[in-house]
This record gives C-alpha cells, sequence and structure tokens, in this order.
C-alpha cells in the first residue's frame, strides 16, 4: 500500500525543517569556533603587546612573593646598574659604570653582610681585579698597567706590602722614579720602606 502523497509532502516538510535547524546550529558553532578564538588572541594581545623599544628609568625584577630581587637602574652619581638582591633584600652583586665622568665599567660582588669582597673594573682603559676582606677593605689587586701584569697585596692598614710584575718605585730622597719589569718582586714594611726587591 502506497502513502498518500499528502502525508509524504508532510514528511519531507518535516525533515526539510529539522536540516535546515541542525545547518543554523552548525553555522553558528563553526562562527564561535572561529570568532572566540581571534577574539582570546585580540584580547591576550591587547594585554601584552610587544614592543620594539621600552624606554623607562628604571626596571624592577620581583619574585614571586613581591620581594625586589633585581634593578636596572641609574644611581645616585647618575650612571646606570643592573643589581641583583638575595632573598633578604641585599645586593649581592653588581655591574655598571663606576665613574660616570670616566666611564668606567664595574662588575662587584658582595658578602651576606653587604660588604665589597670582589671587584672587576677598567679604569683608564686598565682592567683590574681587586679583592676586599670582610671589612670591605682592598687587600689585593691584579691588573694590566702599560699592558704589563702586576699583583699588589695590602695590609689591614691600607698600606701597600708586596708587588709581583711590573711597578713604578719611588726614591723618596731624590724623587726618581724606577720602573720595574713583569719579573719584579718588591716587599714593602708597615710604613711602606722597601724591605726586600727583586731585581
Amino acid at each position: 500500500m502506497s502513502e498518500e502523497p499528502e502525508s509524504v509532502e508532510k514528511a519531507i516538510e518535516a525533515r526539510m525543517g529539522r536540516l535546515e535547524h541542525h545547518v543554523k546550529r552548525l553555522r553558528l558553532v563553526c562562527i564561535l569556533l572561529v570568532a572566540v578564538p581571534v577574539v582570546l588572541v585580540a584580547c591576550g594581545a591587547a594585554k601584552n603587546p610587544v614592543a620594539d623599544v621600552i624606554e623607562a628609568r628604571a626596571f624592577r625584577l620581583l619574585d614571586k612573593e613581591g620581594q625586589l630581587r633585581g634593578e636596572f637602574c641609574f644611581r645616585v652619581l647618575g650612571g646606570p646598574e643592573l643589581c641583583l638582591l638575595d632573598e633578604q633584600g641585599k645586593t649581592r652583586a653588581g655591574l655598571g659604570l663606576l665613574d660616570v665622568m670616566r666611564g668606567t665599567p664595574g662588575l662587584t660582588f658582595f658578602d651576606e653582610a653587604g660588604k665589597p669582597r670582589a671587584m672587576l673594573v677598567v679604569l683608564l682603559g686598565r682592567p683590574y681585579l681587586t679583592l676586599h676582606d670582610e671589612a670591605g677593605k682592598h687587600r689585593a689587586t691584579l691588573g694590566l698597567v702599560e699592558g704589563k701584569p702586576t699583583l699588589e697585596l695590602w695590609d689591614e692598614a691600607g698600606q701597600s706590602r708586596a708587588v709581583l710584575g711590573c711597578t713604578d718605585l719611588e726614591t723618596t730622597t731624590t724623587g726618581v722614579v724606577t720602573k720595574l719589569p713583569e719579573s719584579s718582586l718588591v716587599l714593602f714594611d708597615k710604613d711602606g720602606k722597601v724591605i726586600h726587591r727583586v731585581p
């Protein structure tokens, strides 16, 4: 027995209606699948734009607790400096211009008490490594003077006590300055008088 044409037409119309409803829903899902990521990317780009150049007077680096751990800024004398701080907020390392007028670059390491313990500088074109004791007093210097190596040791009072390598010796009575070669060793007493010299 065949179905009546009217009931077939109604069934086709019902199916077409359901199909159109599914197509509309599928179209909405496709639009959302494209639009949502575009909106999310646009919002993320607006919150975190990447700039070619960033200008500021200072940058501060904070840890996850909000403690200052690093800073790139200008110091009192006007030179730029990068400082790294420990968990107690004490500076442990610094890189910057120590003398702005001369453009003297320096790298300094500090102990837990905040005292400088080691410093690497280039002063007037001459590189130096200086070591300091627990009180922050200068105790040893390794450097190049006119391209020649020298190692100088200092006592607690700040008096030079030994020089290995090239150095200038001044005779106090005549004022004559003698340039000693890299193979020299000079020892001084606590008053700065020469007590031993090779050659």
